[in-house]
């Protein structure tokens, strides 16, 4: 296939651009712009119609006439001619100094490949799509989706991935559940899918070629320029059944996945419960950290026979994480009332959130959740009587009960509390005395 561009009705049209996605599959895509030069934000659609399939032609011929009864302005504001269903017009965004790009879905109109409508595959030519059109010299490299039903379902699955160029999306009518809102209405089969796919979509599959509709936007092969017989195209393509089948397969293991998540939470907050009753008695936040590691020390693990000793590297431990001291080991100066004094047990580390944080010497998971004043606590039994405690992490840490080598990661640091430092809090715990950790680390 060859491109080819023209200075049309105050627009410079691209047409069958290509845009080539990592499996080496091109898509065909057509660009509308204003004409010269300049970079302009782009509105993209990917449509499994037929993007030279005119509004007007014999399959969406009736829903255009009751368009122009129902909104006979229409006829006013645009020639229509270069109307696409379910996309932006671009005779009437394009003098509003944007640039639209549609592109025919892999398998479909002028793009090549097996058609696998909705899929992961799918998917990820859409977000591939939208960065080939934030690099191009007429993009001004912000990408905003907008159309209708299909062109607003695919929207929502892309957007989770995050292209890091998609701006904006503009969702009309497109559901969010395969199966329950397209397929199954309330668990009863749906026939409106074999009704839309076999007079909408296969009609435009890509190489229908000679035997399918010749575009009157601009006189080519809607699905072509290839003709291939039914036995080829039912071979490229992939049905509605199987598509539902594989949706409700991916219920049915998200169903699952979500009971046994919900049990390992209710297993969680039991734990949690259990010893939180024993310390929310505390109010101040050294007094319950204090009875919290009361408890657990009581229950620490003897060194395991042959086992290296963390005492034996006292003073050669690496840090937990890269960052100053921004509040140290024991007297230090209130922040909130002068000329009084606080002590720290243990060292406030500056770092950005999300730094990864790392376990000085191997050790077990005894305590991993929530604790009031310290966010998201990890406490690692070292044995022979030495813990170690990291603070403020993000959600996602390691579970209790893991065992950590030394060097592995502990979590990530999360955000802290408006009336804290920011940073890792760490401290060591020795025979349930806290340590400083200057004489530990190197």
């Amino acid at each position: 296939m060859t491109t080819s561009s023209e200075l049309k009705d105050g627009m410079r049209i691209d047409w069958d651009m290509p845009v080539q996605m990592d499996d080496g599959v091109v898509l065909r895509a057509d660009v509308f712009r204003p004409p010269g030069g300049g970079r302009y934000p782009v509105i993209l659609g990917a449509t499994p119609y037929g993007k030279w399939l005119s509004f007007q032609d014999e399959v969406w011929g009736g829903q255009w006439r009751m368009l122009c009864a129902h909104e006979p302005e229409i006829l006013q504001l645009s020639s229509n001619k270069y109307q696409n269903y379910e996309f932006p017009d671009p005779e009437r965004f394009v003098p509003e100094g944007y640039a639209l790009v549609r592109v025919d879905v892999r398998g479909t109109g002028r793009s090549p490949g097996f058609m696998d409508l909705l899929s992961a595959r799918e998917t990820k030519d859409l977000y591939e799509c939208i960065e080939w059109a934030a690099r191009q010299p007429w993009s001004n490299g912000r990408v905003g989706l907008n159309g209708v039903s299909y062109l607003a379902m695919n929207q929502w699955q892309v957007a989770a991935l995050q292209p890091p160029h998609l701006a904006a999306i503009c969702v009309w009518e497109g559901c969010s559940d395969f199966y329950r809102e397209f397929t199954r209405h309330g668990g009863i089969y749906s026939l409106f899918g074999d009704l839309w796919i076999e007079k909408y979509v296969h009609p435009v599959q890509h190489g229908r070629g000679a035997r399918g509709w010749r575009s009157n936007i601009n006189g080519e092969w809607v699905s072509g320029p290839q003709t291939l017989s039914e036995e080829e195209l039912a071979a490229r393509r992939k049905e509605l059944g199987e598509l539902a089948a594989e949706s409700r397969k991916k219920e049915v293991a998200l169903a699952a996945a979500r009971t046994r998540q919900a049990a390992l939470f209710a297993q969680v907050h039991e734990t949690a419960r259990a010893e939180e009753r024993q310390v929310t008695a505390l109010a101040d936040k050294s007094e319950r950290l204090a009875a919290l590691l009361d408890l657990l020390e009581g229950r620490g693990r003897a060194l395991a026979p042959g086992a290296a000793s963390i005492r034996k590297y006292r003073g050669a431990l690496d840090w937990p994480i890269k960052g100053p001291v921004v509040v140290p080991f024991g007297r230090i100066a209130n922040p909130k009332f002068p000329k009084t004094f606080l002590r720290s047990s243990g060292w406030t580390l500056e770092a950005s959130p999300g730094t990864p944080v790392h376990a000085v010497f191997s050790g077990d998971v005894v305590y991993a959740q929530w604790l009031k004043g310290y966010g998201n606590l990890v406490v690692v039994d070292h044995g022979d009587g030495v813990f170690t405690l990291y603070g403020r992490l993000a959600t996602g840490t390691v579970g209790r009960g893991e065992h950590l080598a030394l060097g592995d990661a502990v979590g990530l640091l999360g955000e802290s509390p408006e009336d804290e430092p920011a940073g890792l809090y760490f401290e060591i715990r020795d025979n349930r005395t806290s340590a400083d950790p200057a004489a530990w680390l190197r």
